[in-house]
């Protein structure tokens, strides 16, 4: 029997959510931000961990769109708060590539 698209995913689910982990607008709640090291040069980048665990690397768009979603620069007052990812396309060096967005115009929660 062939492999469905979910088990394909599941079968190479990395440690930090991707594009193809949100088919759809998806709430998440803040549990922590901290700072971890990534990638093959072990890069340390800001990480933010939801109740699910599931994690996100944080990048400056996303983080402004955090910062306005919960009114505030400090990660450390975002725990406990939701908001909303969304996959789209957006331009990456010169390419259009799928990411994870946090949604700034999702209703508040």
């Amino acid at each position: 029997m062939p492999l469905s698209l979910d088990e394909m995913n599941a079968a190479f689910k990395g440690s930090f959510l991707k594009a193809a982990d949100i088919p759809a607008p998806t709430q998440f709640t803040i549990k922590d931000t901290s700072m971890e090291p990534i990638g093959e040069k072990m890069e340390v980048k800001p990480i933010v961990e939801f109740t699910t665990g599931d994690k996100l690397v944080l990048n400056k768009t996303n983080r402004g769109a955090i910062s306005l979603v919960t009114k505030s620069e400090d990660p450390g007052e975002w725990n406990g708060k939701t908001i909303t990812l969304i996959s789209k396309k957006v331009e990456f060096k010169g390419e259009y590539v799928d990411a994870v967005r946090v949604d700034p115009n999702a209703e508040p929660f």
